[in-house]
C-alpha cells in the first residue's frame, strides 16, 4: 500500500455507491450500473487519480459490490475489498457513532489507508463459475427439501391406498436434471487443475471446483498460511451470523485482541 497516495473508498449499496475522496467531507455520489461506474473512473480522471498512485476500496456486499469492483480492476485501478465487520468495528471507536453512507465511504477510506481488505481478483469467468457453484447448492437444498416433502407424500397415499399425484416427483426430478447440467459445466473449468486437487484424499468435484473458484491466482499466495485467512476472510455470511459464531466460540472478532 506503500506505493498509493490516493486512497478512495466506497460505501455501496443496491442502486448506487457513495465515494469518499479524501479526508474532507466531500463524498459524492454514483449509480450502481455500468453507466454509473463508467462516470466515477472518468471522475477519477478528472482529479488525476491515476492508476499508479490510486487504490480503491470498497466492503464486500454479497454481489452489489461486484460490478465497481471489475470495471475499476479493468481499468487499471488497484481494488481491495474490505469485511464488513472491519467497518464496523472502525465505527465503534470513534466518539460520534452515527452510520449513514456519506460516513460509511469515509469510514471505508481509512481502514484502506490503514491496510485492511484483500485484492480484488475476479475475472468475469470465476465470476460465473461462483455463480454456477451457488446455483447448484441452492438446486441441491431444494432437491433435499423436496424429497422429504415427496416421502410424506407417498406416506400419505400408502393410508390412502391409492395415488395422489406426481408434484414431488416430477419437481425432484427437474431439480436433479439441472444439477447435472451445472455439474457438466463446471467439470470443463481448468480440468487438469481439479483432477490434481482430487487426488488429494477427501477431495471431491465439487470441493476442488469451489477452491478453484474462490482462490483464482493460487500464485498471489507465499505460502499456505495465507491462504486460509483468505478464505475466511470472504465468506458469505451476515454481520451478525458471524458475532454469533465468534461469541458461541470464544473467537475474537477482527483487530479485537483475545483479551478485550
Amino acid at each position: 500500500m506503500a506505493n498509493f497516495v490516493n486512497f478512495v473508498g466506497i460505501d455501496i449499496s443496491k442502486l448506487d455507491f457513495h465515494v469518499s475522496f479524501g479526508d474532507g467531507t466531500e463524498v459524492s455520489r454514483f449509480g450502481n450500473s455500468r453507466e454509473g461506474v463508467g462516470l466515477f473512473i472518468r471522475d477519477l480522471g478528472r482529479r488525476d487519480f491515476g492508476p499508479a498512485d490510486t487504490v480503491v476500496g470498497m466492503e464486500a456486499t454479497g454481489s452489489c459490490h461486484l460490478l465497481p469492483a471489475l470495471l475499476c480492476a479493468r481499468a487499471g485501478y488497484g481494488v481491495r475489498v474490505i469485511n464488513p465487520l472491519i467497518v464496523k468495528k472502525r465505527n465503534q471507536v470513534t466518539l460520534r457513532r452515527v452510520k449513514n453512507d456519506r460516513k460509511d465511504a469515509g469510514l471505508v477510506r481509512k481502514c484502506l489507508a490503514e491496510g485492511e481488505g484483500y485484492p480484488f481478483a475476479e475475472t468475469e469467468e470465476t465470476l460465473a463459475l461462483k455463480a454456477l457453484i451457488r446455483q447448484r447448492q441452492g438446486l441441491a437444498k431444494a432437491c433435499a427439501s423436496v424429497k422429504l416433502q415427496e416421502a410424506e407424500m407417498e406416506k400419505r397415499e400408502a393410508c390412502c391406498g391409492r395415488k395422489i399425484n406426481a408434484v414431488y416427483s416430477d419437481i425432484r426430478r427437474h431439480l436433479e436434471k439441472g444439477k447435472r447440467g451445472i455439474d457438466e459445466s463446471l467439470s470443463s473449468y481448468l480440468p487438469e487443475a481439479q483432477r490434481l486437487l482430487r487426488s488429494v484424499p477427501g477431495v471431491g468435484p465439487l470441493t476442488a471446483v469451489t477452491f478453484l473458484a474462490e482462490v483464482a491466482d493460487i500464485g498471489r499466495f507465499p505460502g499456505g498460511e495465507g491462504i486460509s485467512p483468505f478464505l475466511v476472510d470472504r465468506t458469505e455470511v451476515t454481520v451478525a451470523e458471524f458475532q454469533k459464531f465468534c461469541f458461541a466460540n470464544k473467537v475474537p472478532l477482527p483487530n479485537q485482541s483475545p483479551g478485550s
